[in-house]
Order: C-alpha cells, then structure tokens, then sequence
C-alpha cells in the first residue's frame, strides 16, 4: 500500500501537502479552541 500511495502523491503532491497541514490544524484547533477564539500571537 505505501508503494501505491508513494504513486498516487507523485500525480497529486499539493493534494498530500494541503491534507498534512489540515491535520496539523485540526490538531491545534483540538487542543486550544476553535481558531477564532485564541490569539494568533502570544505577546503583542
């Protein structure tokens, strides 16, 4: 199965790229809140 996905992130990388940095996000929103509720920048 890797070697199939190695295949299909080859034809769609922005596809693999956008989904990394949505789970990221998701991890983040899970642990401090939904975005618009905490600040983008620690200190101001």
């Amino acid at each position: 199965t890797s070697i199939i996905l190695w295949e299909i992130e080859k034809i769609f990388f922005t596809f693999f790229y956008i989904m990394v940095h949505f789970s990221m996000n998701l991890a983040q929103e899970a642990i401090l809140e939904p975005v618009q509720y905490h600040w983008m920048y620690l200190l101001r």
